[in-house]
């Protein structure tokens, strides 16, 4: 029977304590068993479930976990609304302080983004043989029920998006590996969904190549992933060693995998998911006519020609006339190579979930099912997982623990309150979460995989993770000094403190603009060989408006601190920064961020990097010209909303109802900028005050992180961050009366 080798799950779960092993898409977990907890040394996040009553009646669930689970918390505080801004900011601190991860100091930060991964995720546990918790399996599945659009009976490639064939597809085939029958009336739908847009011969490559993995699509029918490339020195222009990280570290496991043609054998279940794919026989398809062929969903990033180009050459030209079979070889030996080398660095992590999903197959190709890197590498894999109120998805990046905490960290010391009795030990404990993160070790062999020094940075999320980011390097930076500064604290040396600016400067471009990751290493015609199909501007980094500011304000923070350090390199790279900022204005006034949306993203980071050189509403024509565009683009209730699709069409595109965090973004703005009208900031403010409840706590509203172009990310800590932010530094400038 096929039911046999479905998904290995282990604490199985009885249903309703009648011991009887029912299917897993018929059980439910109680909500109230879920909790978020610490496991391991250097911050380790992880949902767990206790399915012991007697357990959960001595381990309660913390307000993180009820935060997170849209629970009600213990607490309450007034139940009439703020009068004044004050109040309101107190009530905010007051709730969002509540959500810390206590037994870290940390603001936990859910990063599910792109839907997709969380089916890749189950394919992978099920190639490499991974025994799951019951519990895990069910909330999976309770999260892909919930996200199926009812009517056609589609899923979506991304998550606040229409159905596609490719997010269908994948999550069809995770639900089949799961135990879900084919006559489950929810599959049944969805495959007349894929089915109807000619099923799995039209996706995308990258799916193509994941249902290759499973048998369930031919390698004839997939794009060519060279594995060759691997053996490019850096100097030469296409070498993957100058493209963006994140497709570097996806591609190569890819190309690993591809190059050994990994398919996991078959069986009874994996037989009838492969009929289910096709509207004929599988053995009827020629799959080599289908390389390449794609039927383009509402996001499709189509290939050039010159992609297409160098693809046929590689197909049929490069792999069966011309590579010698020692090259290959060869380039596979030194992909094995630079994979165990980065699964190492990353402590199993990878740099995002789908470089870890790639490499865990990739180790379990190299080494088999018993390999103790595997075992380390499933069990890693855990920490993705995010658990919600509608159940259990895998974020696409491994959280962003020590982002949102600098940015919370930041808020608190704004606000005045973070001497405050009732939250010094939030502020200390934040501010040594932050400190213990800092990477100050570098890389264990920097010459085998062509990095810069990562000395004295900080990862999006935790130390552990091990990849530097360089606006959370610059915000981590800048919640420290701003600690030390208000409280008198030193517990962060000097020498790290130092390493961290040696770091900002190493990476600043030519331009004087920051990029994420690393700096330039290629320029933009790299793009013409974007092959996913999904993502745009993706190939290589590119200037940030948002990570230049961030990393411009910590230098300028640290010279107020210590003037004499690298002082004139210092300078220096202030003024750049600066005037980066300046010559990247739109001739509309705006500033088009990509990891934010969009144009009120930019706008903050902007404002404040010009703040801080000195550039003001009175003295700089830049400022003024922001400021016109910001008020410009204001809705009717006072506030500010703008959708994903801004940063899609390069045009600030109004959301169909204004947006807390985007109003607390074009506040600040303003207020940075010093215009000089108040009332447009005061209607602002007010919106963001009548929106917050009396205990303090402002509802999630749609997602306004972005990245790679077409994803959405919800940033839950920025709800109070950024309006906190806002209503500290109006109270600031305009005193604390009431709002009407």
């Amino acid at each position: 029977m096929a039911s046999k080798y479905t998904l290995k799950i282990k604490n199985r779960l009885s249903q309703n304590g009648s011991g009887d092993l029912c299917p897993s898409y018929t059980k439910m977990t109680d909500i109230e068993g879920w909790h978020l907890v610490t496991t391991q040394d250097l911050g380790r996040l992880r949902w767990v479930y206790l399915k012991d009553k007697d357990k959960r009646s001595a381990q309660t669930q913390d307000a993180t976990s009820k935060f997170f689970l849209d629970i009600p918390m213990d607490h309450q505080s007034s139940s009439l609304p703020a009068n004044t801004v004050s109040e309101a900011i107190y009530k905010g601190v007051k709730f969002h302080t509540n959500t810390q991860v206590r037994d870290l100091g940390c603001w936990a930060a859910d990063l599910s983004c792109i839907f997709f991964v969380t089916p890749m995720l189950v394919m992978t546990w099920y190639i490499t043989g991974a025994r799951i918790d019951e519990a895990y399996v069910i909330e999976l599945i309770r999260f892909m029920f919930n996200c199926q659009n009812p009517d056609n009976g589609g899923w979506a490639t991304y998550l606040e998006e229409d159905p596609s064939p490719m997010g269908t597809t994948l999550v069809y085939i995770a639900l089949r590996l799961m135990g879900v029958p084919p006559d489950n009336e929810r599959l049944r739908k969805a495959r007349e969904f894929y089915l109807s847009h000619g099923g799995a011969l039209y996706l995308p490559a990258w799916a193509k190549f994941w249902l290759a993995l499973l048998g369930l699509y031919d390698w004839a029918g997939t794009d060519p992933y060279p594995v060759e490339m691997w053996l490019l020195p850096k100097w030469f222009p296409l070498s993957p060693w100058n493209w963006y990280v994140i497709p570097r570290q996806v591609y190569l496991p890819m190309c690993y995998l591809s190059s050994r043609r990994f398919t996991l054998p078959t069986n009874d279940l994996l037989d009838e998911i492969r009929a289910e794919l096709f509207p004929q026989k599988f053995s009827a398809v020629n799959f080599a006519a289908y390389e390449g062929v794609v039927r383009p969903s509402k996001r499709h990033q189509a290939k050039s020609w010159m992609l297409q180009l160098l693809n046929w050459i590689l197909t049929n030209v490069w792999n069966p006339w011309l590579c010698p079979s020692f090259l290959k070889k060869k380039a596979e030996e030194r992909a094995w190579d630079i994979v165990l080398n980065m699964d190492n660095a990353s402590n199993s992590t990878g740099l995002i979930s789908m470089d870890a999903w790639l490499n865990m197959i990739a180790v379990y190709c190299g080494e088999g099912p018993n390999s103790p890197a595997l075992k380390h590498m499933q069990e890693t894999s855990l920490e993705y997982l995010w658990m919600g109120s509608s159940g259990m998805q895998s974020m696409s990046i491994h959280g962003g623990h020590a982002w949102d905490t600098s940015l919370a960290l930041q808020t608190l010391v704004y606000t005045g309150l973070a001497e405050h009795k009732n939250f010094q030990t939030n502020t200390q404990r934040a501010y040594e979460y932050l400190i213990q993160q800092q990477l100050v070790n570098d890389w264990d062999d920097a010459s085998i995989c062509h990095r810069p020094s990562r000395l004295g940075a900080w990862s999006f999320t935790t130390r552990y993770h091990g990849s530097p980011c360089s606006d959370c390097t610059a915000e981590s930076l800048k919640a420290i000094l701003m600690v030390e500064r208000k409280l008198g604290s030193r517990q962060m040396r000097e020498a790290n403190l130092r390493l961290a600016v040696d770091n900002l400067l190493m990476i600043q471009n030519h331009s004087g603009g920051y990029s994420s990751f690393e700096p330039i290493a290629a320029g933009n015609w790299l793009e013409y060989f974007n092959g996913t199909e999904m993502f745009g501007q993706v190939m290589t980094e590119h200037d940030y408006v948002e990570c230049t500011s961030s990393c411009v304000t910590a230098l300028a923070l640290f010279r107020a601190r210590n003037g004499e350090y690298r002082r004139n390199e210092v300078d220096r790279a202030i003024e750049r920064g600066v005037k980066f900022v300046e010559t990247s204005q739109r001739d509309d006034g705006s500033w088009m961020a990509s990891w934010g949306i969009t144009f009120t993203y930019g706008a903050f980071f902007a404002m404040e990097a010009l703040h801080y050189g000195g550039r003001t509403y009175e003295n700089s024509s830049v400022v003024r010209a922001g400021c016109r565009f910001l008020l410009d683009m204001r809705e009717s209730d006072g506030g500010w909303g703008e959708t994903l699709e801004s940063r899609m069409v390069g045009t600030y595109v109004h959301a169909p109802r204004s947006h807390t965090v985007q109003t607390a973004w074009s506040c600040l703005a303003l207020m940075y900028a010093g215009y000089p009208d108040p009332e447009p900031i005061k209607r602002g403010i007010y919106l963001i005050i009548n929106r917050q409840k009396p205990n303090g706590k402002w509802e999630q509203e749609y997602p306004v992180g972005s990245g790679v172009l077409t994803c959405h990310i919800q940033y839950h800590n920025y709800i109070y961050s950024f309006p906190i932010r806002a209503l500290a530094m109006y109270e600031k400038l305009y005193g604390n009366g009431p709002i009407i």
